[in-house]
């Protein structure tokens, strides 16, 4: 079962924002433009901009974009939202972890963006089958926030968190091509997870 983000605990928005190095950035996959203008976002913003942890927390608490636009509201046991998260093997890790020179970490570091993106644009193309097409209004496009510490230096993210890894948020509320805030097929999410990994 999916796993259920809401407001017990302070709710997904606290626990991300627990650590001054978890600055959300956004992520778009697919047509990047056009979902950042049907949510209301700018072209800083879709090109990787910081994302407010404020209106990240509210796209994930109430299914409410940026520009306001929100669908059918949750129900008791709705899923707020999905929480994925992207590893590089231990081999990777260990190296970043104990080398020291930077253009080893710059390099580790930009292999891991890529492959990210990759992921990010194969969801888009791939795990968006079902559940989301009314009247020919396809969804192929993603927007979520991305936390990892690559704000920091190398070392310090090696202190922190030997093991590489990224985890992107995807809120259940997503545009369709009409602007409609619609839920993310959960189960086809998890049946193409290996296949982006």
């Amino acid at each position: 079962m999916p796993p259920r983000i809401g407001r017990a605990g302070g709710g997904l928005g606290e626990y991300y924002s627990e650590r001054e190095s978890r600055t959300p950035v956004w992520l778009l996959a697919g047509d990047t433009r056009t979902v950042a203008m049907l949510v209301g976002l700018t072209d800083a913003q879709r090109a990787g901009g910081d994302a407010d942890p404020k209106l990240v927390a509210r796209w994930l608490d109430d299914g409410i974009a940026a520009d306001g636009a929100h669908g059918r509201a949750f129900g008791e046991r709705g899923v707020h939202g999905f929480d994925l998260t992207f590893c590089a093997p231990k081999s990777v890790s260990l190296v970043r972890a104990l080398r020291t020179d930077d253009v080893m970490a710059k390099a580790i570091a930009d292999a891991h963006t890529t492959a990210l993106s990759e992921a990010m644009e194969y969801l888009a193309a791939h795990a968006d089958y079902t559940g989301c097409t009314i009247r020919g209004l396809e969804r192929k496009t993603l927007c979520g926030c991305r936390f990892d510490g690559d704000r920091l230096s190398a070392r310090d993210v090696a202190v922190r968190d030997p093991h590489l890894h990224t985890h992107v948020i995807v809120p259940n509320r997503q545009a369709r091509a009409d602007g409609v805030m619609v839920s993310l097929d959960g189960t086809s999410l998890y049946h193409e997870a290996r296949a982006a990994g």
